[in-house]
């Protein structure tokens, strides 16, 4: 085995495989929200929060809500581009002008020269447990990098977040994060596309170190941190809402080759939340401080884990990576929810398995490119077709086909070739019985 540091290694990677080879889901498996429950959940999404005073939400620092909410009210939250046609165009986010008295954030786009609004009409929709929605304004943004495996190294030169245009440094930061525990700084900065009005960042290791010019590639330190981060964030106690911690590798919905994790608002618990953990034996990590289980009953392939220290989670999460990435080649994307009322504290830290050709990333079925949100359940969709087409069995199937081709057996074919097993068994009975009366 070729990670010496990982002392659990010949034993953690037979475990990555085996046991995600029995987190059995079926894709015909339906499990829907009631009306009152959906009808509730989808008001939440579709609203928003309103202004309601000071609320508690924060990030080791920073009041996240409120200091989102002074950017917005400044336009601070909006970029220019040019347009296929020429014409400048402004989108982003603003407070909306027909609705002050509750102050409501809303996305748009316009022309800037006779104020044409060129953004869908906002959606929502359940299909089934997941809840869908257009984000038109992200169709604007930068290119997405769409084969971040094949790129060259780092080039902080021409680089979209330390180099080019839109470089982070031309933005007013959110704030500064100074780990606790480990004393590492981050900068946090609105994304010029949010797909959460509410707020969306983009987390970075501090560009005032030269070192963290680099590359789509989470380091054992980077994970440490943003467990740290996800454990820490506190949640608005009057909306119920919360800050998810996200990360996206290369090949598993990354948009950009400079390292950089996502904290947006949660504003319920995800449909990965509620699926069935294993309650088999846990596999337990970093002398028995962490324990790791394989979600059940989910089309896509995640494991669970859980600890009283982050830094200790944070270690055991990233000695998984290492072997999935390592020793079988697989991409991965990481999440904290704020709301999965399980786990330490009720925070669930997911690391979610998955192949790395481009099928596994943007999958045929949709052809959405599919990150921690949509591999969590939560649908933030650009395309107005891609939405109409988003039904709850089209979402489970593109869940699936991120899984590696080698962990693929726990859905459908798992049945087929249970049945076909059985069957064999069937006939070897029956030849037997045959012989005997012979």
């Amino acid at each position: 085995m070729r990670h010496s540091r990982i002392s659990q290694a010949p034993g953690l990677a037979i475990w990555v495989l085996w046991l995600l080879s029995f987190s059995h889901f079926c894709l015909n498996l339906t499990r829907s929200h009631g009306p009152r429950t959906a009808k509730y959940q989808l008001a939440v999404a579709a609203e928003g929060f309103r202004s309601r005073g000071q609320r508690s939400m924060g990030l080791c620092g920073i009041e996240f809500n409120k200091r989102w909410r002074d950017m917005v009210e400044r336009g601070l939250v909006q970029t220019k581009i040019v347009g296929e046609d020429g014409e400048a165009i402004t989108y982003g986010l603003r407070i909306d002008p027909e609705d002050t008295r509750h102050a409501k954030i809303v996305q748009f786009a316009e022309k800037d020269q006779n104020k044409e609004s060129i953004l869908p009409e906002g959606l929502s929709k359940y299909a089934g447990q997941y809840l869908v929605q257009i984000a038109g304004i992200r169709r604007l943004r930068p290119p997405a990098v769409r084969n971040l495996s094949s790129l060259p190294p780092h080039d902080p030169n021409t680089c979209s977040l330390c180099g080019g245009p839109y470089r982070l440094q031309l933005r007013e930061p959110l704030g500064t994060i100074i780990v606790p525990g480990t004393d590492r700084e981050w900068d946090c900065h609105y994304n010029i596309a949010p797909q959460q009005v509410y707020g969306h960042a983009l987390l970075v290791p501090t560009l005032q170190n030269e070192a963290n010019r680099r590359a789509q590639h989470l380091t054992r330190e980077d994970c440490i941190d943003l467990i740290i981060l996800g454990y820490g964030a506190k949640c608005d106690s009057e909306t119920r809402s919360g800050l998810c911690i996200n990360y996206n590798h290369p090949g598993a919905g990354a948009s950009q080759n400079h390292i950089h994790a996502h904290a947006w608002v949660q504003n319920n618990p995800y449909p990965i939340d509620k699926a069935k953990i294993t309650d088999k034996a846990p596999f337990m990590l970093r002398e028995g401080h962490v324990q790791a289980r394989v979600v059940q009953d989910y089309p896509a392939a995640a494991v669970f884990f859980t600890g009283e220290d982050p830094s200790q989670v944070g270690n055991a999460v990233y000695d998984v990576i290492k072997v999935a990435t390592g020793e079988y080649g697989f991409t991965y994307n990481l999440l904290t929810s704020a709301l999965a009322g399980r786990g330490y504290k009720g925070v669930g830290v997911y690391l979610f398995i998955r192949g790395t050709d481009a099928t596994n990333e943007a999958p045929l079925v949709l052809g959405q490119r599919i990150g921690s949100g949509q591999m969590a359940g939560e649908w933030i969709i650009d395309k107005p077709d891609v939405f109409a087409q988003a039904t709850e069995e089209k979402i489970n199937k593109a869940l699936y086909h991120t899984r590696p081709s080698s962990l693929k057996l726990s859905g459908m074919e798992a049945n087929e070739e249970k049945k076909k097993d059985e069957r064999n068994k069937e006939d070897e009975e029956e030849e037997e019985e045959e012989e005997k009366d012979e």
